[in-house]
């Protein structure tokens, strides 16, 4: 006979999880540590920061000498980021995801994309990088995403920025802006040359040379003298 099959109990629903997270950064009575950024501060929990990213777990290790890690206090530069760039990366660390994050300008997300680069968030710049190439790759930015590629150790938004280039050569080469943005980096250029180089055919007599049969030795095996 055919065993029945067993019911089991819907799972919770992941909007409600999500949304009890949200409400979770909301609370502050029992947030121990605080993302500082010049006269401001956005606090956290030191137990969910440690247990999303490696980096805060050695940041806030019990043997550390540093002042800010025995205080929980994490520094970040007021000349570059806002506290507003704090928030979209808690609401991933909360959420695994950033809400509206589609909504999020060009030079935010590369922003974003420095942040997770430089706390170890992998997922995170995942994301950013998606939402970068879907979303905000033209002939006006290619440059600009394909500079903080390196910098941000971006290996995914590399690749797309090179595949874009690539299929965009005519409007790219004509570009002032493109032109201005890749002078500031000259060394970038050197994969795009090569993926140049591979979409050009090779000549008829180059390649018959390569695959052509190796003519006989005609060597005296023996290696007698006249």
């Amino acid at each position: 006979k055919r065993r029945p099959t067993s019911v089991h109990e819907a799972s919770a629903d992941e909007e409600e999880f999500n949304r009890d997270n949200r409400e979770m950064m909301q609370e502050t009575e029992h947030m121990d540590a605080h993302f500082v950024i010049g006269e401001e501060k956005v606090p956290a929990h030191k137990s969910i920061l440690t247990a999303r990213a490696e980096y805060f777990k050695a940041l806030f290790r019990k043997d550390a000498e540093f002042r800010d890690s025995k205080e929980c206090l994490i520094s970040v530069d007021a000349n570059t980021f806002t506290t507003q760039h704090i928030r979209w990366v808690l609401d991933f660390i909360y959420t695994n995801r950033v809400q509206d994050i589609c909504d999020v300008n060009t030079d935010d997300l590369l922003f974003l994309l420095h942040l997770a680069d430089q706390w170890l968030l992998r997922d995170l710049k995942r994301l950013v990088e998606h939402e970068l190439i879907r979303s905000h790759m033209s002939v006006e930015t290619v440059a600009r995403l394909y500079g903080a590629t390196e910098e941000f150790h971006a290996k995914r938004l590399s690749r797309a920025c090179i595949d874009f280039i690539m299929n965009n050569l005519r409007q790219l080469a004509g570009n002032a802006n493109f032109e201005d943005e890749m002078k500031q980096y000259p060394h970038l250029c050197i994969p795009v040359l090569k993926a140049a180089a591979d979409l050009i055919p090779e000549p008829a007599q180059k390649k018959q040379r390569r695959h052509a049969p190796s003519a006989p030795s005609t060597a005296d095996p023996a290696g007698s003298s006249p």
